[in-house]
């Protein structure tokens, strides 16, 4: 429903303003997210592309990191792993950045890996992930006991089981881990 009104706010602000002014930046990415909800990913990721070059030309930190995260999910979802690992990159090098941004996409891209049958890089993005939820929020929050418990799998289904069992280990001493999670990794590691 959403999708007609933004292509309106988009040309609206395009006609005002031009299609490169930063009053163009929100209604591009939010179309761009709206796009890619729908299933839509290389037409969002047209709209994403151009928000973030205009964020970044505005240096508007917050912003650049915001379109970088939907631009990292809409690569990914197309399949598109390794712009998707680029992205990710750069969103490390942002000093604006915050943790929690990082935890969002690095996560995201670890599920595209595990779904293209990659568990090695699906591993290395959930650490990263962790690593950022643990900076954001500290090391017994719920969302370190969900990356954990991602990072736990991948590593099984990477046939790292020493690992595996040592993140499971600590998985099992968060107070905010959900007890049907913890069994469903523990199964994988047999």
């Amino acid at each position: 429903e959403a999708e007609p009104y933004l292509r309106r706010a988009l040309a609206i602000a395009e006609r005002d303003f031009g299609p490169d002014h930063p009053q163009a930046l929100m209604p591009l990415a939010n179309l761009g997210a709206v796009l890619h909800s729908l299933g839509q990913f290389e037409e969002a990721e047209t709209y994403l592309g151009r928000a973030l070059r205009i964020a970044r030309e505005a240096q508007e930190g917050s912003n650049v990191v915001k379109v970088l995260v939907s631009s990292i999910t809409a690569q990914a979802k197309a399949g598109r792993l390794e712009e998707a690992q680029q992205s990710l990159d750069r969103l490390f090098g942002l000093e604006c950045l915050d943790p929690t941004w990082t935890a969002v996409a690095a996560y995201r891209l670890g599920r595209a890996y595990a779904a293209a049958g990659r568990p090695h890089d699906a591993a290395a993005s959930y650490q990263a992930a962790l690593d950022a939820a643990i900076a954001a929020h500290g090391p017994d929050h719920p969302e370190v006991a969900t990356d954990l418990a991602a990072l736990t799998g991948a590593l099984a289904d990477a046939g790292r089981l020493e690992e595996a069992q040592q993140s499971l280990d600590r998985l099992l001493t968060l107070p905010s881990t959900d007890p049907a999670r913890t069994a469903g990794v523990a199964h994988r590691l047999g």
